[in-house]
């Protein structure tokens, strides 16, 4: 299309105007640079949460783009946790359904799970510019993990209480930091079956890594099936592995931990 219309409802955007329908290089090889808007959809209807300005032509695989879509408006409004990611929603419905609704919270501690949000490079809230956020500084560049979380704006927990804590979950249940992974054993790009976060299926961590701005794409850290640890579109599909803390004064009665012969717990 020569324009584009915003859905601020649906938070969608989708060519409008003139609109002509083929390749990259039908279209723009010809010379019909007009037709700068596109949401690579087979549909001339067809929404997108990203929308592509194609701003010059250099092969039939090669454009130079800009990317258009509803963002926050500053780094600092990206804190407001207005809605909840398919994660959260998967892991809530996990926790109702197997610790609140049989009577378990009772033995679980409100503890922090950091989703550390710090950058080390770019501006954290445009498509325009690549952002690395600090799990991939700490874990990749630097090898240094750190288990601490500064911003209280990344202390995910249900209550706040001596000014730490962000008070934002329904539950006291979240994931695995890639910091805690490292901790363990988990190396960038090195087999390791050995660790006891090891499970033979490739699971998410909740640690932001990087985003991408040439392909518009946001990165995760996750936990291969292989041991080792890494990174990869939030839209790949992988396993979650829900966590909770037992409070303080919780004894191990009988169990070693294995699935045969999983603990059991008293809370004195």
């Amino acid at each position: 299309g020569d324009s584009y219309t915003t859905n601020d409802s649906t938070k969608k955007l989708s060519i409008s105007g003139n609109t002509v329908q083929g390749t990259v290089e039908e279209i723009w090889g010809s010379g019909n640079s007009n037709y700068k808007y596109t949401c690579f959809s087979t549909s001339q209807t067809g929404t997108c949460t990203t929308l592509v300005e194609i701003q010059g032509y250099n092969s039939p695989i090669s454009v130079k783009a800009k990317y258009h879509s509803y963002l926050s408006k500053s780094y600092e409004s990206t804190y407001t946790d207005e809605y909840d990611s398919t994660i959260k929603t998967k892991v809530d419905s996990w926790y109702k359904a197997n610790i609140e609704d049989k009577g378990y919270s009772k033995y679980l501690s409100d503890n922090i799970f950091c989703n550390d949000r710090s950058i080390t490079f770019g501006d954290g809230f445009t498509l325009n510019q690549t952002t690395i956020f600090g799990a991939y500084n700490r874990n990749y560049d630097n090898k240094t993990p750190s288990l601490e979380c500064s911003r209280q704006e990344d202390q995910f927990t249900v209550n706040i209480s001596n000014n730490l804590g962000n008070g934002e979950l329904t539950y006291p249940v979240g994931l695995l930091t890639i910091d805690e992974v490292s901790y363990a054993g988990g190396k960038y790009g090195n087999y390791n079956r050995l660790y006891y976060l090891y499970t033979g299926q490739t699971y998410w961590t909740m640690s932001p890594s990087h985003f991408r701005s040439f392909s518009a794409y946001a990165y995760v850290w996750s936990v291969y099936l292989s041991g080792s640890i890494g990174t990869d579109w939030a839209s790949t599909g992988a396993g979650v592995r829900p966590i909770i803390n037992l409070k303080p004064n919780t004894e191990i009665t009988s169990g070693n931990g294995t699935a045969s012969s999983p603990y059991q717990i008293k809370y004195n």
